[in-house]
């Protein structure tokens, strides 16, 4: 096996959980080519995993995807000796014929975590052994992305703050803002810094959070940064988001807050413990959302979520 071609594109956190697979991948196969098809801006923070990244909509990757002759994939990669694609999207038939293939839906079976399911498609076809070492996550920071991160600490007038980010991809699996602010409150009371992660998208919960209590905000948004800066924190708390497996990721302490997505499929992990009122488990395979109660979110107490960060906070200085 000298070429191998991963197609998976998804968000942050879909990219992060498909890195314990490839690191499956090059424990048994440690002098291929691995290559990933994907989002590039999300897949850079394991660019020391990969050989290449492509984009998802590069023209030579589509055409596996659509019907018709396969010009393009066949001139790129027609030494590709293993594609694995985990898409929803099924491949077509072609002109050309594809290389030896597994193809999988990427969304786990109920009560399957997403990492250990993306395993499982390749164990179950003999592309692999399983191995208890498949379940790691951990990323290398690059020493210019801590720089980076020391910059933007810098800037801001910063140390070691404890890190809240109140955005989500899906707006039902958010916290309410104003909830973040009491907390962010009562841990200013403690005595901690703390400081607010935000994306372009977060701003209305950046500005609600800031009208209450006046913490500083981390804007940026490059991932491998981004990481180096969670990295920096004592603790984090956010919600099912990409950020909150980046945290874990880069071997952050915190809590993430669960509502309407199941844990048991899609909890980061790492060092990071589950806040979660909701007890409705996934039910069907690819099921994301589990619970349309509009207030699932909102049945998480802020006291419950202090006390789980205090517990992370104490078991770390604890370590010191």
């Amino acid at each position: 096996m000298q070429r191998i071609l991963v197609v998976r594109n998804g968000g942050l956190g879909d990219t992060l959980l498909t890195v314990p697979a490839i690191r499956a991948l090059h424990r048994c196969y440690p002098d291929a080519s691995i290559e990933v098809a994907g989002n590039t801006e999300y897949w850079s923070v394991a660019r020391d995993l990969v050989d290449a990244i492509y984009r998802a909509d590069d023209p030579a990757i589509a055409e596996i995807f659509a019907t018709g002759p396969r010009h393009n994939f066949s001139k790129r990669f027609e030494n590709v000796d293993l594609l694995i694609s985990w898409s929803t999207q099924p491949l077509k038939d072609g002109a050309e014929k594809l290389p030896t293939l597994v193809s999988a839906n990427p969304h786990p079976p109920p009560g399957v975590h997403a990492s250990d399911w993306l395993v499982s498609t390749l164990t179950d076809q003999a592309v692999l052994e399983a191995s208890n070492d498949d379940r790691e996550l951990c990323l290398t920071l690059s020493a210019e992305a801590n720089t980076q991160a020391d910059a933007v600490f810098e800037s801001l007038g910063l140390s070691r703050p404890v890190l809240i980010h109140p955005g989500a991809g899906a707006h039902w699996k958010r916290w309410p803002a104003d909830r973040f602010a009491e907390l962010a409150g009562r841990l200013l009371h403690r005595g901690h810094e703390v400081a607010m992660l935000a994306g372009p998208a977060d701003d209305g919960a950046a500005r609600m959070v800031q009208g209450v209590v006046p913490i500083a905000v981390v804007r940026e948004t490059r991932p491998p940064v981004v990481a180096a800066i969670l990295g920096r924190s004592p603790a984090f708390a956010g919600n099912d988001s990409g950020i909150s497996h980046l945290a874990a990721a880069v071997g952050a302490p915190g809590v993430a807050l669960f509502g309407p997505t199941d844990p048991a499929s899609w909890a980061p992990r790492g060092r990071i413990e589950v806040v979660r009122s909701c007890v409705k488990p996934a039910s069907y395979q690819g099921q994301i959302r589990v619970c349309e109660n509009a207030d699932c979110m909102s049945s998480i107490g802020v006291s419950e979520v202090y006390l789980a960060l205090e517990r992370v906070l104490a078991r770390e200085q604890g370590k010191a």
